[in-house]
């Protein structure tokens, strides 16, 4: 779907980010999300979108405010994650004013309310912290900016040693089934099982962190591996991690705001 075609299924548009919350400075950026309702093929027929997230300045559309960082859900992908909580998602809801909204739009901002649950807890912490990470990062790239990519040697492997993402993927995934079995049937752990499976990404946490110091002969008994394999994996873990860490500067460093990038230099 071309922007045009998008633009005229759009029922609801908001500016967000610092200018919709009144915290913009001059320098700001315009940052706009929406929701469009997508063509009968695509609800029934194979063809498939989720959202428009590029493009914009290259077509030309009825919305001409609309710039590079502009970002339109297709409602099936809006209804998903705002079901799963998504604080950049729900907050579409949330707003007092909106740059286009139609009947459909104000029909579903009503129904605000249904969409929260008790997951809204741990969405919106889990986002201000990572927030805090963000900013951390943003200091130690200041403070200490990497000067090359990571390299195996620095995390004792060679390069026969390399698990690729899928393989350590595959074994977290094996891992995390292992571990909500085990809490699944015990009463005393109700509480657990549901914070472990309902309420929280454990399956994403275990993706994003590597393995704890203290917690590899559990993982190696619950597993049946061998403890070379298990220390071979958290080393693998933690090389992926710096490479990522290390990409996440180099993009960082290409898309930053000249002006926050001073502002951030200024104050440390």
């Amino acid at each position: 779907m071309d922007r045009q075609e998008i633009e005229n299924r759009t029922i609801l548009i908001a500016l967000t980010g610092s200018r919709g919350y009144g915290l913009a400075t001059e320098s700001s950026d315009y940052d706009y999300r929406g929701i469009f309702v997508a063509s009968k093929p695509y609800y029934l027929g194979f063809d498939q979108i989720e959202q428009k997230d590029k493009g914009w300045t290259e077509e030309s559309g009825k919305f001409s405010y609309l710039s590079q960082d502009t970002c339109i859900y297709e409602l099936k992908k809006f209804l998903k994650l705002s079901a799963d909580n998504n604080p950049n998602i729900l907050e579409l809801l949330w707003f007092d004013n909106y740059l286009h909204l139609t009947e459909v739009g104000e029909i579903l901002q009503r129904q605000k309310q249904l969409f929260l649950s008790k997951k809204v807890k741990h969405t919106y912490a889990g986002y201000g912290y990572a927030q805090i990470r963000k900013l951390e990062s943003h200091r130690r790239w200041l403070l200490n900016p990497p000067t090359q990519a990571p390299q195996l040697e620095d995390f004792g492997l060679e390069s026969n040693q390399l698990l690729t993402v899928t393989e350590v993927n595959a074994f977290l995934e094996y891992l995390y089934l292992l571990i909500r079995e085990r809490i699944q049937f015990l009463e005393p752990a109700e509480s657990l099982h549901n914070l472990l499976t309902a309420e929280i990404d454990f399956k994403g946490v275990l993706r994003q962190y590597a393995l704890p110091e203290e917690t590899l002969d559990y993982t190696q008994k619950l597993t049946n591996s061998s403890k070379e394999f298990i220390k071979l994996l958290q080393k693998n873990q933690q090389y992926q991690n710096a490479k990522r860490d290390y990409k996440n500067y180099q993009q960082w460093q290409k898309n930053r705001n000249p002006s926050r990038a001073a502002m951030e230099a200024s104050v440390g």
